[in-house]
């Protein structure tokens, strides 16, 4: 059982991160001990002067948008990105109104500048979700409302911070498996942090009797079995084009995959770019032009 304080505590992190009040349930006894013992463990180990990324309050915003049963997939990434002017608590996904310049995938690009998120555009739009060419908003916010979980494996950015966090959202993971025994659940578990995660889910999934499909690296043309109600996709992580990492082929096939089961589950609206401002004042001059001589009465023709 939790005690008075541990109880407060709780009511306090809910408030302070906005967490679902579906996922209050969860959050008692051992994991609520490792989410308190990792946070001390992060403040005692920060090296960053500038303190946490994301910062306190946005670790478990991945957790505010849906109630655990109502979770369809889960994108469990590797960390959240350096940037602490993108980072937003939820995997992939930056600030709202942040758009990938077009230059994106024509020079070398920094992780902290999108990459990651370019490469997911670009897989979903192989997969149907989006369209080839066309901008959208780097906010995927909208996709954690209709039940994603953008979940990285570290909660918080710096080297060495995965270990403080490990138990902490495997436990999570798992405790959301068991709540969610109504729809299918897909997992895609990208780079190290993720892969180590899934082979603790995995082994833990077994050992309760949850039955699980798992696809690993070379087996993603595995045809996805439809007794499976867990399936876990485990890959490469999304960075620049390496040797032996096929993250964009096992992504698309991934995302081919769970479109049969979701199929507008990750579409987005495309972003209209906005206009000038000078082409804005001709458009808007234009149209109060047109509005003149509309409202001009027709001239008098006498009957001849």
């Amino acid at each position: 059982m939790s005690s008075p304080q541990s109880d407060e505590y709780l009511r306090k992190s809910v408030q302070e991160t906005g967490v679902h009040e579906g996922w209050v349930s969860i959050f008692q006894d051992d994991l609520l001990y490792y989410f308190n013992r990792s946070i001390a463990n992060v403040e005692g180990n920060l090296l960053n002067r500038e303190g946490m990324v994301p910062e306190k309050s946005k670790i478990l915003l991945a957790l505010s948008r849906c109630a655990p049963e109502d979770i369809k997939v889960v994108i469990l990434g590797h960390e959240p990105i350096s940037n602490k002017n993108l980072a937003t608590g939820f995997a992939f996904s930056f600030p709202e109104g942040e758009i990938i310049d077009e230059n994106v995938g024509q020079r070398e690009l920094k992780p902290e500048e999108g990459f990651s998120v370019k490469m997911l555009h670009d897989v979903l739009a192989d997969a149907g979700y989006l369209e080839r060419g066309a901008t959208y908003d780097c906010c995927h916010e909208v996709w954690a409302d209709r039940g994603v979980l953008l979940l990285n494996a570290s909660l918080t950015y710096s080297m060495g911070h995965f270990s403080l966090w490990k138990k902490f959202v495997s436990r999570l993971l798992c405790l959301l498996v068991q709540l969610n025994r109504s729809q299918r659940l897909f997992f895609l578990c990208w780079g190290t942090n993720a892969k180590e995660i899934s082979e603790w889910l995995l082994a833990k999934l077994w050992e309760i009797g949850i039955g699980t499909q798992a696809i690993k690296h070379d087996q993603h043309n595995t045809w996805v079995e439809n007794s499976a109600p867990v399936v876990v996709f485990v890959g490469d992580h999304p960075t620049y084009p390496r040797d032996k990492n096929e993250f964009v082929q096992q992504a698309k096939i991934q995302f081919h995959a769970i479109k049969q089961w979701y199929p507008d589950l990750f579409t987005l609206e495309k972003h209209i770019p906005a206009l000038a401002p000078d082409t804005e004042r001709q458009n808007r001059t234009r149209e109060e032009e047109e509005e003149k001589r509309s409202s001009r009465p027709e001239p008098y023709l006498s009957a001849q």
